[in-house]
Protein backbone atom coordinates (compact mmCIF):
# COMPACT_ATOMS: atom_id res chain seq x y z
CA UNK A 1 0.00 0.00 0.00
CA UNK A 2 1.25 3.42 -0.94
CA UNK A 3 1.97 6.32 1.44
CA UNK A 4 -1.44 8.45 2.06
CA UNK A 5 0.03 10.33 5.41
CA UNK A 6 2.67 12.56 5.10
CA UNK A 7 4.63 14.59 7.72
CA UNK A 8 6.01 17.85 7.58
CA UNK A 9 9.19 16.62 6.73
CA UNK A 10 7.86 14.10 4.16
CA UNK A 11 6.03 16.98 2.38
CA UNK A 12 9.44 19.50 2.32
CA UNK A 13 11.40 16.25 0.83
CA UNK A 14 8.64 16.33 -1.59
CA UNK A 15 8.51 20.19 -2.23
CA UNK A 16 12.41 19.93 -2.87
CA UNK A 17 12.28 16.82 -4.90
CA UNK A 18 9.65 18.23 -7.55
CA UNK A 19 11.84 21.17 -8.26
CA UNK A 20 10.34 23.36 -5.37
CA UNK A 21 13.12 25.66 -3.57
CA UNK A 22 14.69 24.88 -0.53
CA UNK A 23 14.06 28.28 1.43
CA UNK A 24 10.19 27.71 0.68
CA UNK A 25 10.26 23.53 1.96
CA UNK A 26 8.84 24.81 5.28
CA UNK A 27 5.88 27.31 4.06
CA UNK A 28 5.15 24.81 1.22
CA UNK A 29 4.92 21.63 4.12
CA UNK A 30 2.90 23.96 6.05
CA UNK A 31 0.67 24.93 3.31
CA UNK A 32 -0.20 21.72 2.73
CA UNK A 33 -0.57 20.45 6.29
CA UNK A 34 -2.93 23.74 6.22
CA UNK A 35 -4.83 22.41 3.18
CA UNK A 36 -5.19 18.31 3.49
CA UNK A 37 -3.82 17.34 6.71
CA UNK A 38 -0.93 15.80 4.72
CA UNK A 39 -3.31 13.69 3.72
CA UNK A 40 -2.75 12.37 0.14
CA UNK A 41 -6.73 11.73 -1.02
CA UNK A 42 -7.95 14.96 0.51
CA UNK A 43 -10.75 16.16 -1.26
CA UNK A 44 -12.72 19.21 -1.75
CA UNK A 45 -15.34 19.41 -4.46
CA UNK A 46 -18.43 18.71 -6.12
CA UNK A 47 -17.87 14.90 -6.48
CA UNK A 48 -16.01 12.25 -4.45
CA UNK A 49 -13.70 10.49 -6.87
CA UNK A 50 -10.92 9.54 -3.71
CA UNK A 51 -9.13 6.56 -4.89
CA UNK A 52 -9.32 5.43 -1.51
CA UNK A 53 -12.02 6.93 0.86
CA UNK A 54 -9.51 7.96 3.49
CA UNK A 55 -8.86 11.76 4.84
CA UNK A 56 -11.45 14.43 4.47
CA UNK A 57 -13.90 14.85 1.83
CA UNK A 58 -16.22 18.22 1.61
CA UNK A 59 -18.53 18.90 -1.16
CA UNK A 60 -18.29 21.93 -2.94
CA UNK A 61 -19.41 23.17 -6.29
CA UNK A 62 -17.04 26.46 -5.53
CA UNK A 63 -13.73 24.67 -6.71
CA UNK A 64 -12.55 20.87 -7.29
CA UNK A 65 -9.47 20.69 -5.10
CA UNK A 66 -7.54 17.81 -4.94
CA UNK A 67 -4.39 15.98 -2.38
CA UNK A 68 -1.68 17.60 -0.13
CA UNK A 69 -1.73 21.00 -1.72
CA UNK A 70 -5.51 20.59 -2.95
CA UNK A 71 -4.83 21.74 -6.44
CA UNK A 72 -8.03 23.28 -7.15
CA UNK A 73 -8.65 21.80 -11.10
CA UNK A 74 -11.14 24.81 -11.69
CA UNK A 75 -7.88 26.49 -11.60
CA UNK A 76 -5.67 24.58 -13.06
CA UNK A 77 -7.45 21.61 -15.52
CA UNK A 78 -4.20 20.94 -16.71
CA UNK A 79 -3.55 18.78 -14.47
CA UNK A 80 -5.89 15.47 -14.12
CA UNK A 81 -7.01 13.93 -11.01
CA UNK A 82 -4.96 10.53 -11.81
CA UNK A 83 -1.83 12.80 -11.29
CA UNK A 84 -2.88 14.94 -8.57
CA UNK A 85 -3.82 11.82 -6.38
CA UNK A 86 -0.07 10.96 -6.72
CA UNK A 87 2.25 12.68 -3.99
CA UNK A 88 4.77 13.66 -6.69
CA UNK A 89 2.00 14.89 -8.97
CA UNK A 90 0.37 16.80 -6.12
CA UNK A 91 3.50 18.00 -5.44
CA UNK A 92 4.97 18.83 -9.24
CA UNK A 93 1.89 20.88 -9.73
CA UNK A 94 1.79 22.93 -6.31
CA UNK A 95 5.80 23.90 -7.33
CA UNK A 96 4.33 25.28 -10.88
CA UNK A 97 1.60 26.93 -9.41
CA UNK A 98 4.08 28.73 -6.27
CA UNK A 99 5.20 31.48 -8.61
CA UNK A 100 5.15 35.33 -8.52
CA UNK A 101 6.21 37.69 -5.31
CA UNK A 102 4.24 35.90 -2.97
CA UNK A 103 4.53 32.65 -4.10
CA UNK A 104 1.93 31.29 -1.80
CA UNK A 105 -0.40 33.45 -2.60
CA UNK A 106 -3.48 30.97 -4.74
CA UNK A 107 -3.85 29.03 -1.31
CA UNK A 108 -6.78 29.81 1.07
CA UNK A 109 -5.09 28.80 3.80
CA UNK A 110 -2.01 31.08 3.51
CA UNK A 111 -3.74 34.00 2.84
CA UNK A 112 -5.67 33.45 5.40
CA UNK A 113 -3.03 32.39 8.02
CA UNK A 114 -4.37 29.23 8.84
CA UNK A 115 -0.54 27.64 7.93
CA UNK A 116 1.04 29.51 10.43
CA UNK A 117 0.79 27.39 13.24
CA UNK A 118 2.63 24.59 10.81
CA UNK A 119 5.57 26.37 10.32
CA UNK A 120 8.63 24.69 11.81
CA UNK A 121 11.46 27.03 10.34
CA UNK A 122 12.81 30.40 11.16
CA UNK A 123 11.08 33.56 9.30
CA UNK A 124 12.98 34.17 5.99
CA UNK A 125 13.97 37.02 3.91
CA UNK A 126 10.55 37.62 2.77
CA UNK A 127 7.37 37.82 4.06
CA UNK A 128 5.69 34.69 4.97
CA UNK A 129 8.25 32.68 3.33
CA UNK A 130 9.84 29.92 5.85
CA UNK A 131 13.20 28.86 5.71
CA UNK A 132 14.10 24.57 6.21
CA UNK A 133 14.78 24.70 9.53
CA UNK A 134 13.96 21.77 11.55
CA UNK A 135 14.04 23.03 15.18
CA UNK A 136 10.87 24.77 16.53
CA UNK A 137 10.39 28.62 15.93
CA UNK A 138 9.72 28.25 20.03
CA UNK A 139 13.38 27.04 20.14
CA UNK A 140 14.53 29.89 17.74
CA UNK A 141 14.05 32.56 19.31
CA UNK A 142 13.95 33.47 23.18
CA UNK A 143 10.25 34.20 24.05
CA UNK A 144 10.80 38.45 24.22
CA UNK A 145 12.65 37.76 20.37
CA UNK A 146 9.75 36.37 18.56
CA UNK A 147 8.05 39.61 18.05
CA UNK A 148 9.71 39.95 14.53
CA UNK A 149 8.87 36.72 13.40
CA UNK A 150 5.31 37.49 14.42
CA UNK A 151 5.30 40.88 12.22
CA UNK A 152 7.18 39.09 9.24
CA UNK A 153 4.20 36.15 9.46
CA UNK A 154 1.69 39.13 10.00
CA UNK A 155 2.91 40.97 6.77
CA UNK A 156 3.05 37.65 4.70
CA UNK A 157 -0.62 37.39 5.49
CA UNK A 158 -2.11 40.50 5.21
CA UNK A 159 0.29 42.85 3.02
CA UNK A 160 -0.92 40.97 -0.03
CA UNK A 161 -4.60 42.46 0.79
CA UNK A 162 -3.70 45.68 1.35
CA UNK A 163 -1.34 46.13 -2.07
CA UNK A 164 -4.45 44.94 -3.85
CA UNK A 165 -6.91 47.64 -1.61
CA UNK A 166 -4.19 49.97 -1.99
CA UNK A 167 -4.27 49.40 -6.05
CA UNK A 168 -8.00 49.65 -6.47
CA UNK A 169 -8.12 53.06 -4.16
CA UNK A 170 -5.45 54.45 -6.71
CA UNK A 171 -7.25 53.62 -9.69
CA UNK A 172 -10.10 54.86 -8.01
CA UNK A 173 -8.39 58.00 -7.48
CA UNK A 174 -7.23 57.97 -10.76
CA UNK A 175 -10.48 57.63 -12.38
CA UNK A 176 -11.96 60.48 -10.58
CA UNK A 177 -9.13 63.05 -11.13
CA UNK A 178 -9.20 62.04 -15.07
CA UNK A 179 -12.84 62.16 -15.37
CA UNK A 180 -13.73 66.39 -16.68
CA UNK A 181 -16.57 67.19 -13.93
CA UNK A 182 -19.45 69.67 -14.50
CA UNK A 183 -19.09 73.30 -14.04
CA UNK A 184 -20.95 74.48 -11.49
CA UNK A 185 -23.24 78.07 -12.48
Amino acid sequence: MAQTSFTHADLMTLWELNGGSPALADTAAAVAQAESGGCLYAKHGPVDDRPEKICTYTYSTGEDSYGLWQINRQAHPQYSPADLYTANGNAAAAVAIATGAVPFYPWTQYRNGAYLPFLVGTVGTQPGQGVGASAPSSALAPQGHRGYADLRNSLGRHLPTQLERSKHTGQRTLSLLTHPTRKRR
